[in-house]
């Protein structure tokens, strides 16, 4: 789904257009962030597990993971940006991991396409 389709797909279905955009799995790129700015959206946010801070731009804000198993004083701990690393630290591995995993593609892509 594109950032235009599901801009579009909201202002039809709710009578008025999102100004943020919240990026499927947590994750984009520079190329993304520019087809969502470019989509006229305010704000994007992919998942840090950290809170929003201004210096982060308004299209790489980070957001916190909200389960359904969270309770009201879990979310008020969040909210309040207390005890943020501890209930995501497992959360934070993962990322990287996957980032890494992402790099490898991406560097074994460049690698073959050379050899073509």
């Amino acid at each position: 789904m594109t950032p235009e389709f599901s801009r579009t797909f909201r202002l039809d279905e709710l009578g008025t257009a999102p100004a943020s955009f919240a990026y499927p799995y947590g994750y984009s790129s520079r190329r993304v962030r520019e087809a969502v700015r470019e989509t006229g959206y305010a704000q994007a946010l992919a998942v840090g597990n950290g809170l929003a801070r201004r210096r982060q731009g308004p299209y790489a804000l980070q957001r916190v993971t909200v389960r359904r198993s969270t309770g009201i004083e879990e979310f008020e701990r969040l909210v309040e940006g207390r005890s943020i690393a501890r209930n995501f630290a497992r959360d934070r591995a993962l990322t990287k991991g996957y980032a890494l995993v992402r790099r490898a593609r991406q560097v074994r892509r460049k690698a073959i396409r050379s050899r073509v």
